[in-house]
């Protein structure tokens, strides 16, 4: 198949783009002019060098592709107008692009939990559920999911909200690794003990090939609407629900410690630091890596079943968690990252 993928130079993109060569797909990329290539230079991969509100290179990106895999987007914003800018709108001119193909291709647009608000302690997310989002960042892919349903009866999409991603070349957790690594401790907002759903970037990876090929596609329009009906839509995960001190227990174990302790910062800390960033964001104009909206996330369940792609899809988990996990340290080790 002949496969445009956005947002390839970001880590998830890496991922997806060595599934789609090994499963001997022709693959065209749109990246930003600077963008790093540095784990995507394959000679048989072909970028075209443009961004989501380039009207003229979207249209000729998508030209001849049979699937487009929509991942670029803004994790971090000043504001909810920069979020909806690019995560909204530019998923909407690449949509446009796409639906004045004679023959569209297949979209499948890479969301987020953040876009369906944080579970209940005891029950994971699943994709028929009311869509709450709590962030700026969730308001703006939830929007995106939105304008998908406009466009739902001209070209056949699927939409996939994975929750906290981690892998090879992933700079968002490196943090936690390098904390672990330095002073044998994993950071706890807050008291309570959350659970937070995880998925390595290769599983959700392989779960997007398996959506494009064989997925359910979006029927029915729900723009203006909080509750989905769950068509066309795919959670991914590995597992249940993990507490972030066992992720800690895990990335202390692939480094060869013994024992990693849990550090719980209590919530006047939590608000602290994340004043602090968010003063400085206001300050700077520059996007900060902890704010309050992440301050707020922090203080929520986070967790989303895979049930319904495996019984679909027969979406299966290779590798457990601590697995990945230490392949993940493994490539920080060669990559001299940690």
């Amino acid at each position: 198949m002949r496969s445009f993928v956005t947002g390839a130079s970001g880590f998830i993109g890496y991922h997806l783009v060595r599934q789609l060569r090994a499963a001997g797909d022709e693959v065209r990329c749109l990246l930003r002019s600077g963008s790093n290539i540095e784990f995507i230079k394959f000679s048989d991969v072909e970028f075209i060098y443009g961004d989501l509100s380039d009207i003229s290179a979207l249209e000729k990106a998508v030209q001849g592709c049979d699937v487009v895999y929509h991942l670029a987007g803004r994790v971090r914003a000043i504001n909810r107008k920069d979020f909806l800018k690019v995560n909204c709108d530019g998923t909407q001119n690449l949509l446009n692009a796409v639906s004045k193909l004679t023959t569209p291709p297949i979209f499948i647009y890479v969301s987020s939990i953040a876009a369906a608000g944080p579970s209940n302690l005891q029950q994971p997310k699943v994709e028929s559920d009311i869509s709450l989002p709590i962030s700026d960042y969730g308001v703006s892919k939830l929007e995106a999911e939105r304008q998908i349903a406009f466009f739902c009866n001209r070209l056949p999409c699927s939409i996939v909200r994975p929750p906290i991603v981690f892998g090879e070349a992933d700079k968002m957790n490196l943090a936690l690794f390098k904390t672990v690594k330095r002073l044998g401790i994993c950071p706890v907002p807050g008291w309570q003990i959350k659970m937070y759903s995880w998925i390595h970037a290769t599983d959700l990876s392989k779960l997007l090939l398996a959506v494009a090929r064989n997925g359910e596609r979006v029927e029915m329009n729900v723009a203006g609407e909080n509750k989905p009906s769950g068509i066309g839509m795919y959670y991914a995960a590995a597992g249940d629900g993990i507490k972030l001190s066992e992720v800690g227990k895990m990335i202390g174990r692939s480094m060869g410690r013994r024992n990693t302790r849990t550090v719980h910062c209590p919530p006047l800390t939590v608000l602290c630091v994340s004043t602090f960033y968010e003063l400085k964001k206001l300050l700077t104009g520059k996007n900060v890596p902890y704010d309050w909206s992440k301050a707020f996330e922090s203080r929520n369940n986070w967790c989303c079943s895979a049930e319904k792609a495996e019984c679909q899809l027969n979406f299966k988990i290779d590798k457990s968690i601590e697995e990945r996990i230490q392949e993940t340290t493994q490539w920080y080790k060669q990559n001299n990252w940690l």
